[in-house]
């Protein structure tokens, strides 16, 4: 029974070869098979691979170490794309021909339960058996259009020798073996495979037949990754007096769908009547002025992170301050009405209004000591040091003149009449405003329930204030979360006993930085520039913490089992229904990879020495299918706010495609 076992699970290994021939040349067909990837691969992380490793190490120890396979992958590919695809392909290998061998050992066991009459060795081999599958696709999605046929299929051999090799000596191999080394490797390539998966450089599917397979087969994927009948304990179970990840993510879902709804429409209702301007708007006056300005100009065009930076670049180039840039930066993203609205219903009006003026004063400091330090290094340059980045701005200083100093950056008048005004809102709030937040908003539910499930409620004992306090504030910034998925963060945050003041340190510092801002920093404004926003992101964010431990009772904010507890009102309900109807047509219409494409930012700009190398693919600008799908369906336009500003056509780079 073992061999028979063995060379099912090895047929699902094979499954990703399989249908690459099949696809081959099929644009929906590929699609179809990308979104099942990516419907499998980080369901099985997040919700089975995940806990099991928890399991054996520890929690923290686990979301650590899978934490740093994804941030360390992403800040290689900082450094270089092409190292990082080298070490992401290596990585990814070899943690899983470990999974593998720990894999055959389970086999061997859940047979030899088989054969001895036991349901639950038929369960855990059922469950090896389908999770291979996931496996197969991934290795030939991620490798085969980089490594061809040849190398693709060697290392899939590798992964289906390790089972095999597992299955005969694993259970005595893994006797001896140091088993948290071994778990915590295994969590980091999990974490490089997960950021591999979630940022390709492949070309996203076209058209909307190929975006609605990819959509379809990514909710199949995500249902049979769940299904899978071992071990579900981890989805149903949870540390004690604590709630499972089932018994916390309906209610939170149905809890915040009136906010969030509430929030769209609040969004829309700003970018639809509130004035944009130029940005010759903010050139003059003083730097506080500037970064106030700067502040503002961001409210009304209701923009995500990747919407945000190549506008920065672009103003940054064409010579607006870098005062109302920085503002512009950390503004637009951190005070949106969504995560506001959010906040009421999880974390309570005190603590929201602390968020909202506190975040306002991180973005002012933050802003006016980036310009100190840039205005001091710009003192010190007589010229431009970079000939590039000189022609560059001069192009760029004539164009945005053009587009958006001498024309206002304004939204379409309002329609004249009162129900054109407000399909036109309902459609923004539905469309754009919504598909900007969707996944984050999905993502952060689902990471707070399984923070809720898996962290040991004591665990905030090790960390008491101020202590926590720092740490949060540390933390937030390479681990970008945006504002609407950090809110159920905190929320779980401040349930699990830490501070009031280490979740809002965690809420303002977190969606104000990222990896590719600090890029886009250094780049533009020097290393000193890039310290200093980081220095004085997690300064000000760590004080707003302290102030807020002393301004905020714990108390005020709601505790997450009485919200889940609570019976959910006719209202509520209804509001659900909408939500998720209108976030499945949000995916339907994007596809999965346009959909999580709203959650990254790419670096836009190549690195030195390989600005004219065809080898390098470095502009992961490409259209991930968002601004496509809105133009398909005829959605309202968004205004010239983010026309104006936005990046020049990338240039044409080598499209990834199965061969």
């Amino acid at each position: 029974m073992l061999l028979l076992a063995l060379a099912l699970s090895i047929g699902g290994l094979a499954v990703g070869p399989l249908l690459a021939v099949l696809g081959r040349g099929r644009a929906v067909a590929l699609a179809a098979m990308e979104g099942l990837t990516l419907g499998l691969l980080p369901a099985l992380l997040l919700v089975r691979h995940l806990p099991h490793v928890a399991e054996e190490i520890g929690a923290v120890v686990a979301i650590g170490a899978m934490a740093s396979g994804y941030v360390g992958l992403r800040l290689v590919e900082r450094w270089s794309h092409v190292a990082s695809e080298r070490v992401g392909r290596g990585l990814i290998v070899v943690a899983l021909a470990m999974h593998a061998f720990t894999d055959g050992a389970g086999l061997a066991l859940a047979t030899a339960a088989a054969e001895q009459g036991s349901a639950e060795g038929v369960l855990l081999g059922l469950a090896l058996l389908v999770h291979r599958m996931p496996e197969g696709l991934f290795l030939v999605t991620t490798l085969l259009p980089e490594l061809g046929w040849g190398r693709t299929l060697a290392r899939l051999g590798v992964v289906a020798l390790a089972t095999i090799v597992g299955a005969i000596a694993g259970e005595r191999a893994l006797s001896v073996v140091p088993h948290g080394v071994f778990e915590g490797f295994v969590a980091v390539g999990l974490g490089a495979m997960l950021a591999m998966a979630l940022h390709p450089h492949s070309v996203a599917p076209s058209t909307r037949p190929a975006r609605r397979a990819g959509a379809i087969a990514f909710l199949v994927g995500v249902a049979a990754a769940v299904a899978v009948p071992e071990p579900a304990e981890h989805l149903v179970e949870a540390h004690p007096r604590e709630l499972s990840v089932i018994q916390s993510l309906g209610p939170l879902f149905v809890e915040t769908a009136p906010s969030l709804l509430l929030g769209l429409v609040g969004a829309a209702l700003l970018h639809t009547y509130l004035k944009q301007r130029s940005t010759a708007s903010l050139r003059g006056g003083s730097a506080p002025v500037q970064a106030a300005r700067g502040m503002v100009f961001g409210l009304p065009l209701s923009l995500g992170v990747n919407d945000v930076l190549p506008m920065s670049r672009r103003m940054l180039v064409a010579g607006v301050p870098t005062a109302a840039v920085i503002a512009f930066a950390i503004g637009a993203p951190e005070l949106d009405v969504g995560s506001a609205a959010l906040s009421v219903r999880l974390l309570g009006v005190p603590l929201t209004a602390v968020r909202l003026i506190g975040s306002a004063a991180l973005i002012l400091v933050v802003a006016l000591l980036v310009a100190a330090v840039a205005r001091r290094r710009a003192e010190e340059t007589v010229a431009p040091t970079d000939a590039t980045d000189a022609a560059a701005g001069a192009d760029a200083a004539t164009g945005a003149d053009a587009a958006a100093g001498a024309e206002p950056l304004a939204a379409a008048a309002p329609p004249p009449f009162a129900g054109s005004r407000l399909r036109a809102i309902l459609a923004d709030a539905c469309g754009p405003t919504l598909d900007r937040v969707a996944a984050w908003y999905v993502v952060g539910l689902l990471l707070a329930a399984i923070v809720e499930a898996t962290f040991d409620p004591e665990i905030a004992l090790g960390l008491p204030p101020p202590h926590d306090v720092v740490v949060s504030a540390l933390a937030a910034i390479p681990l970008y979360i945006s504002a609407q998925g950090a809110t159920p963060l905190a929320a779980v945050m401040i349930h699990k006993g830490f501070s009031v003041g280490a979740a809002l340190a965690f809420l303002v510092v977190g969606p104000a930085t990222n990896i590719a801002m600090l890029a886009l920093l250094r780049r533009h404004l020097g290393l000193g520039a890039t310290a200093m926003f980081v220095l004085g992101s997690a300064g000000c964010g760590a004080l707003l913490g302290l102030l807020a431990n002393f301004l905020v009772p714990a108390a005020t904010a709601p505790e997450v089992h009485a919200l889940v507890a609570h019976e959910h009102a006719v209202l509520e309900w209804v509001a659900t229904g909408i939500l998720a109807a209108l976030l499945l047509g949000s995916l339907l219409r994007l596809g999965p990879r346009g959909w999580f494409s709203t959650m990254t930012v790419e670096r836009q700009w190549p690195l030195r020495g390989e600005a004219d190398d065809p080898r390098h693919p470095h502009d992961h600008g490409h259209d991930h299918g968002h601004h496509r799908a809105h133009a398909e369906e005829a959605a309202p336009p968004r205004g010239q706010g983010e026309e104006g500003l936005s990046e020049e056509p990338p240039p044409p780079h080598p499209q990834r495609r199965i061969a």
